[in-house]
């Protein structure tokens, strides 16, 4: 599939299934039509769980990011929020079964748990990773890498 592909298959997912109807969504996709070969049904629900975690702790108001690019030989699915980033003590175990990040933004968010490590489990799967860093400007970035096929 393409980027682009992805990019459809995440907008019917976010608007259809989730509920996420206050938050902007934008996409950054310089070139759409690079090929990610996948498994199409796990790495759309990588991403949508990304989005999805993204709504969860940032402001609801706030946008959310989605770029999707050719980062070092690999192709980068990054997700960045207008929250509140990750505590340095919480972030080693973001992908970690059943660790939550604190309640923060409107309200508090209920789960398991088992997002985050459901999108590292899709990426390892894939040959590729998932990570999270800080950005310069404090909010969070999650990004799912996979080899590039092509």
């Amino acid at each position: 599939m393409t980027l682009d592909e992805l990019k459809e298959d995440l907008l019917v997912s976010i608007f259809g299934e989730t509920g996420i109807d206050t938050q902007r969504v934008n996409f950054n996709i310089p070139d759409p039509n690079t090929r990610l070969y996948c498994d199409k049904t796990h790495i759309s629900a990588a991403l949508l769980e990304m989005v999805y975690n993204a709504s969860k702790y940032a402001p609801s108001d706030s946008a959310i990011s989605v770029e999707m690019t050719n980062l070092d030989g690999a192709i980068s699915l990054s997700v960045t929020d207008e929250g509140r980033s990750v505590e340095s003590d919480k972030a080693s175990g973001l992908f970690d079964a059943f660790e939550r990040g604190d309640s923060w933004g409107d309200s508090y968010q209920r789960g398991a748990g088992l997002g985050l490590p459901f999108v590292s489990m899709i990426a390892q799967s894939h040959s590729g990773e998932a990570w999270f860093r800080k950005s310069k400007t404090g909010t969070s970035i999650f990004r799912l890498t996979l080899p590039f096929a092509g």
